[in-house]
């Protein structure tokens, strides 16, 4: 059963928020604040680890079995190549006739020899449920809201990120899924390295689309009993008259309003803080900083739905963090465009 809460703004600030997307070229918002809908907050039951065989991927398998192992959740291991059925599937290819028997058995030795690794008791391999040419769709039904999928990145160049990000964003659209991004490294993972997670920052600008991540991240910070702080950036520019006394009051009381409802939600608000940074420099460099002065362990943001030249032409803090941050991203795509 879900929560709904109306957090209000003053009308002054609706407007600078619909001149503020308007300038971004995005849709304004309605002229009625948002109106954040949350379920109950619960850990994740699985994580999901989405390996290729490279030392890059295997970045991701510290974390994941960290995160596993605070919340109780099931560790399952998988194959990208598996993820590649969605391509295969639309052409009636099925996996076999695309993957040689001899490449399956290397992949399937080598999911069940990082899993040895871990030394984690509740770790699965996940093979003969996602084999065949309905491999997309069994991940997807797989990975629900129960579940964390946690990947591993690569650097990549402008040109690079851009033809990746279809790849990225498939990994979105397989589910009701949040993904956390971990940066991936050439060297080998030293697996025996303790993973500190201890913080969560969310970031929010007040939009019903930045309010998506809410429940991935509070989900996030039950499972492994983090503080989770809910921030926000306001601009020290004036835009529409506005004082900035007054913008900054407007986002206190609305950061305030969505930790109350995660407090009546959560029951936990020792661990719930809010916090407001004024700053008219990249949004994505505002939040990497503050991450890196807060020592945050995890930053959250929900991405917005983007494609083509959109990607190019339009700045998506979302997409800077997941290139340039090493600290983990946790994101959600936006079902709003």
């Amino acid at each position: 059963m879900n929560t709904s809460v109306q957090c209000h703004p003053s009308r002054r600030s609706e407007r600078l928020a619909d001149n503020l997307h308007r300038i971004e070229g995005e849709a304004p918002r309605d002229a009625i604040a948002s109106q954040p809908s949350l379920g109950a907050v619960s850990p994740f039951r699985r994580v999901l680890v989405v390996l290729d065989g490279s030392n890059y991927a295997e970045h991701a398998l510290p974390v994941a079995a960290e995160i596993a192992r605070r919340a109780g959740a099931t560790l399952q291991l998988a194959h990208e190549n598996l993820l590649l059925g969605a391509t295969f599937a639309e052409r009636s290819l099925s996996f076999e006739e695309t993957i040689g028997r001899h490449r399956q058995q290397l992949m399937r030795d080598y999911l069940e020899a990082c899993s040895r690794r871990l030394s984690y008791d509740h770790t699965e391999v996940l093979w003969e449920a996602l084999r065949g040419s309905q491999a997309a769709a069994d991940l997807a039904s797989l990975a629900g809201r129960d579940t964390l999928v946690v990947v591993a990145t690569r650097h990549l160049g402008p040109l690079g990120w851009f033809q990746f990000g279809s790849v990225s964003e498939r990994f979105l659209s397989l589910g009701a899924s949040p993904i956390l991004f971990v940066k991936g490294y050439r060297w080998p993972v030293d697996l025996s390295a303790p993973w500190r997670l201890r913080r969560v920052l969310t970031f929010l600008d007040g939009s019903p689309e930045s309010e998506e991540i809410l429940s991935s991240a509070a989900s996030l910070a039950k499972s492994i009993s983090a503080r989770h702080t809910l921030f926000r950036v306001v601009p020290t520019m004036p835009y529409a008259g506005i004082p900035w006394k007054e913008k900054v009051d407007d986002a206190t009381a609305y950061l305030n309003c969505l930790a109350n409802q995660l407090r009546r939600i959560d029951g936990q608000s020792e661990e719930l803080a809010t916090e407001i940074r004024s700053s008219d420099a990249p949004l994505a460099q505002v939040m990497l900083t503050n991450a890196q002065q807060t020592e945050s362990d995890v930053i959250a943001i929900a991405a917005r739905k983007r494609s083509g030249l959109a990607k190019l032409l339009r700045s998506d803090p979302a997409r800077y963090l997941v290139q340039h941050s090493r600290i983990p991203i946790l994101v959600t795509r936006s079902t709003s465009s």
